[in-house]
């Protein structure tokens, strides 16, 4: 994935990435590129503006089966889509400006996010059959939450 976020917050980028992993107990590799001002898929109203590019891949924990993909019986180190959309949710109340981009979707924004990000739920396999989360809730701040 590739989050794009102005780049007067390139300070808080990392620290909030870590923040958000651990209170998923999930892990998160990135590769934070401070200096590139375009970017062939960035969004329209970001052309020239100076923003922060950050590539990275959410993981499972070792040892920890919280947001686990499953291929079958299989555990993988992947995170399933409540895993995802639980991130990408809190991404968007830290920086609810930014760019999202991903293989199923682009997010341009916390609006774009919420209204797109279900259609990415169903592919390529229903999700109750790769992973262990059945029941969500909200919290009190209107953030997801799966519990199995």
């Amino acid at each position: 994935m590739r989050l794009l976020v102005p780049y007067a917050s390139f300070g808080l980028v990392e620290t909030t990435m870590k923040e958000i992993a651990d209170e998923l107990s999930i892990e998160v590799e990135y590769d934070i590129q401070p200096n590139k001002s375009r970017l062939r898929n960035a969004a329209p109203d970001r052309k020239g503006i100076p923003h922060v590019v950050v590539n990275f891949k959410l993981r499972a924990k070792k040892g920890n089966d919280v947001y686990r993909k499953f291929s079958g019986e299989r555990r993988t180190v992947g995170i399933c889509w409540h895993g995802h959309k639980m991130y990408m949710e809190r991404l968007f109340a830290a920086f609810d400006d930014a760019t999202l981009l991903t293989c199923l979707a682009k997010y341009y924004g916390k609006e774009s996010f919420n209204k797109l990000h279900y259609a990415t739920q169903h592919r390529p396999f229903n999700w109750r059959e790769n992973c262990q989360c059945c029941y969500s809730t909200t919290n009190d701040e209107g953030l997801t939450v799966y519990f199995g």
